[in-house]
């Protein structure tokens, strides 16, 4: 994830959820994993913002 891609992201979520945990990983390769940890009162809005921007995600409970 590059900067733009950051700001991107962070602007597609509008302020509405705490980002607790950010963790980014490349191998030198064109795409890198990134772990992201949100505060959130339901599940279902995030999950839903999430898909309208267009992000590929799974949950880990």
């Amino acid at each position: 994830m590059n900067f733009l891609r950051l700001g991107d992201f962070l602007s597609a979520l509008k302020n509405r959820w705490n980002i607790c945990l950010f963790h980014y990983r490349n191998a030198a390769s064109d795409t890198g994993n990134v772990l992201i940890g949100f505060e959130t009162k339901t599940q279902e809005a995030l999950e839903l913002a999430l898909s309208e921007a267009g992000y590929t995600w799974s949950t880990w409970l």
